[in-house]
């Protein structure tokens, strides 16, 4: 699910996907990091883990200028806007900080997909963006 957002984030599909993992306490990764790169320079790095000892759902994006962190456990998200070129000083540097919206993104997603199949609208999430996103997934999964 969150390789979905990330694509429907950043709006293009990455040009190169690494993926990492380690085998802690199974037989397979129990710890995955990847890392998505995109043509306009966007970076996106995803971590899951069986074996943290604290619940997180964070994803981090960042590309020339911007920062951007959102935290799906508490609703939080941090954006750090930098026009590029402007010569900044980094001790003075301030993230704007908002609440995120309450809600659960794949409830919403399956009622957005039956409201399509009732109505004979467009889903939200299209078949195509789901396998874009199986594509990054099993890119991921095999260079675990």
């Amino acid at each position: 699910h969150d390789i979905d957002l990330v694509l429907a984030v950043v709006g293009e599909y990455p040009e190169s996907v690494e993926g990492t993992g380690v085998n802690i306490i199974t037989s397979t990764a129990d710890l995955a990091n990847a890392r998505l790169r995109f043509p306009s320079g966007c970076i996106a790095d995803l971590t899951a883990s069986r074996v943290s000892d604290k619940a997180e759902r964070k994803m981090r994006i960042f590309q020339s200028g911007l920062y951007l962190s959102l935290d799906y456990g508490t609703g939080q998200a941090r954006k750090l806007h930098v026009e590029p070129g402007t010569a900044v000083d980094p001790e003075t540097l301030r993230p704007e900080t908002f609440q995120l919206e309450k809600g659960d993104a794949l409830l919403t997603e399956i009622e957005s997909f039956l409201l399509a199949v009732r109505e004979g609208k467009n889903p939200k999430v299209t078949a195509e963006d789901g396998l874009n996103a199986m594509r990054v997934g099993w890119q991921i999964k095999n260079q675990l």
